[in-house]
């Protein structure tokens, strides 16, 4: 290869003219351009994974951050979209940043050129000299190229044993990679230790439509919405999954007030969960609670406290039965105390319109659901029948927004009993007597009520047989009855197995009844007397002996009263004596 001259050729006939120079052969320096491009490719390599893998640790930073914030507050689906956004934008601008401009902004061959002589002095920068060289115009005017090849030509046989990529450090990028290797790792144990939690977070993560996960599950037994001032609140969750030794609720007034109570857990056996329990007394103000259950805290529950109804005014009017013929009447809630059998009207008026309302009668199991007023709800009214051992009276009122009294309002009663007649018979005397077949036995009686007799029998048997009743006319529904009724032996039948009515004992009683409907009616009976049907002869030997002991009483008498009389004499003979 020549150097670029410039030839004149005479020409006889025209003037010499200029040959145009012919192209010289540029100057080779492939060999260290190639192994630049090796060391160039190894930078960019090396550049473009550290980014990677930066990009990835800060992947998996950022969206464990998101995972722990969501599973902490429970992020809405807007939040977790604009956490998306700014994470996409993070990590774009951080693969721009990292890996595609390394890329594009790579060192040219006189930067690695550079890098090598920096590394590898033998060079005496004649590698950068090379690369200079051997590009177009590299060879200044008037220098010598067969001096610029040789030296090109030295500094690649000095590089036949040099590795130009080995300027380029790769002890960062393995310790980037090894960081990152660690990252995953965690990461992977991390997700596997807390599945399914860690799956639904990530899915939520990418705007999944689940609820926010936790390790423990929480189910609340609400609190009603609105509570009875004074009463007795009940907390109470069911935990499932990861079940705590306890929790707490966290109770919040409406001045700011923050009350943390303990959640105990209970006895009570519920399959592959537990629950957890706590009460609150004396409730006077609205709240707003939440429950917390090992990672799990709920959302807020608002409570408000109002009044519970109560009686304002109370009436009681008694409807007796029928039989007493006695007049309804009004009575004093401090002292009820009613006829069994009569019918108690009660009206309520509360202190707050009513849904509904009920009378539970103490002593029995009976519950009467009371009647509102049309016209005006707090009103109630029921009829009450007593009929039975009622002890009480116990009010429950339920007003519109389902608050309840907390204990019934009670009213003290007593059911009085109607009490059986009363009847004994005044005539004879004896309770035992002697009568023959022909005698005509006179009884007298006396009969008492308070509302009246209403049947008086005669009754009688004959030798402990059947009983017979003989009625008695009287004038049914007086208190009081006075009579007499004859027992005609006469009119008695014979007892089977006899062949007449001599020898036999008749037993015999006077009976009365009220006229108790409801729940008489109330029956009663006088002493038993008993009168044995005897022949004539012993009919006159009692009366012969009865008439020897009157008799001798009256002598006993006389012999007493001359007695007496003696002993008179004598105290006033012995006054008379000075």
């Amino acid at each position: 290869m020549t150097e670029l001259s410039e030839i004149y050729i005479a020409d006889p006939v025209a003037q010499p003219t200029a040959i145009a120079p012919r192209a010289v052969e540029p100057l080779s320096a492939d060999i260290l351009a190639g192994n630049l491009r090796m060391a160039r490719r190894k930078h960019q390599l090396i550049s473009s994974a550290q980014g990677l893998s930066f990009v990835i640790v800060a992947g998996i930073a950022l969206l464990l951050v998101g995972m722990i914030l969501d599973w902490w507050v429970g992020l809405p689906l807007l939040a977790r979209a604009g956490l998306l956004l700014l994470d996409a934008t993070a990590l774009s601008w951080l693969v721009w940043r990292s890996i595609l401009m390394p890329v594009w902004n790579a060192p040219d061959d006189a930067a690695v050129a550079l890098l090598v002589e920096d590394a590898h002095p033998e060079f005496r920068s004649r590698l950068i000299s090379a690369i200079q060289l051997a590009q177009p115009n590299g060879l200044a005017h008037g220098s010598s190229r067969a001096i610029a090849r040789r030296m090109i030509e030295q500094t690649t046989e000095l590089a036949e044993s040099i590795r130009f990529s080995d300027v380029v450090p790769a002890g960062g990028l393995w310790r980037t990679l090894s960081a990152t290797s660690v990252a995953m790792t965690l990461f992977a144990g991390l997700f596997l230790w807390g599945r399914p939690v860690s799956g639904q977070l990530l899915q939520r993560a990418f705007l999944a439509n689940i609820p926010v996960p936790y390790f423990t599950d929480i189910e609340v037994i609400p609190v009603p919405p609105i509570v009875a001032r004074g009463s007795t609140v009940n907390f109470r969750a069911i935990a499932r999954r990861v079940i705590p030794h306890s929790g707490i609720v966290t109770v919040q007034y409406s001045h700011s007030r923050i009350q943390k109570l303990s959640l105990d857990r209970t006895n009570e056996t519920i399959p592959k969960a537990a629950a957890f329990v706590r009460e609150l007394a004396d409730v006077q103000e609205p709240f707003d609670y939440r429950i917390t259950l090992n990672d799990n805290t709920t959302g807020w529950y608002h409570v408000d406290v109002q009044a519970p109804p109560a009686v304002a005014d109370a009436t009681f009017s008694v409807t007796y039965p029928k039989y007493t013929k006695r007049p309804p009447e009004i009575q004093s809630s401090d002292s009820l105390a009613i006829l069994r059998g009569s019918t108690l009207h009660v009206r309520f008026t509360a202190t707050k319109q009513l849904k509904s309302s009920s009378i539970h009668l103490y002593g029995t199991d009976t519950t009467i659901q009371l009647t509102r007023d049309i016209n005006n709800t707090a009103i109630a009214s029921a009829d009450v029948p007593l009929v039975d051992n009622v002890t009480g009276l116990g009010v429950k009122l339920i007003d519109n927004v389902a608050l309840t009294n907390a204990d019934p309002i009670v009213y003290p009663l007593k059911t009085i009993p109607d009490r059986p007649p009363s009847v004994m018979i005044t005539y004879p005397k004896n309770k035992e007597e002697l009568a023959t077949r022909k005698a005509s036995f006179l009884i007298s009686f006396s009969a008492t009520d308070d509302f009246g007799v209403d049947v008086l029998s005669l009754n009688y048997r004959v030798d402990g047989g059947a009983i017979v009743k003989q009625p008695i006319d009287i004038n049914r529904g007086d208190r009081s009855v006075q009579g007499s009724e004859s027992l005609v032996l006469s009119s008695i039948a014979v007892p089977a197995g006899k062949a007449e009515l001599t020898g036999s004992a008749i037993e015999y009683w006077i009976e009365a009844k009220d006229a108790n409907d409801i729940t008489g009616p109330g029956v009663s009976e006088s002493e038993h007397f008993h009168v044995k049907c005897v022949t004539e002869d012993e009919k006159r030997a009692q009366l012969a002996q009865l008439e020897s002991q009157i008799i001798g009483a009256f002598g006993n008498t006389a012999a007493d009263q001359q007695s007496v009389n003696k002993d008179v004499g004598d105290m006033v003979k012995s006054k008379g004596k000075p």
